[in-house]
């Protein structure tokens, strides 16, 4: 669950879906892999500048992850 707050906390999002094992248990390894749902860029401005990243990777949104710190997320349309 997402609360508003000041204290600096770490946040996991999972861009791929995968298959059931046979047991019907979730779990993401690379033998279950389904789907990527998202590209996710990190970095952005502190160590990857922005003029590197190719025009077809335009985020649909950003995040300030810190300061002058930022994560490019693109969504397929």
């Amino acid at each position: 669950m997402l609360e508003r707050t000041n204290k600096p906390k770490a946040c996991y999002v999972n861009i791929s879906s995968c298959y059931p094992e046979q047991t019907g248990t979730l779990r993401h390894k690379r033998d279950l892999f389904a789907a990527c749902h998202a590209v996710i860029l990190d970095d952005i401005g502190t160590k990857i500048l922005v003029d590197k990243i190719p025009t077809e990777l335009k985020p649909t949104f950003i995040i300030e992850s810190s300061p002058g710190n930022y994560q490019y997320q693109s969504l397929p349309p």
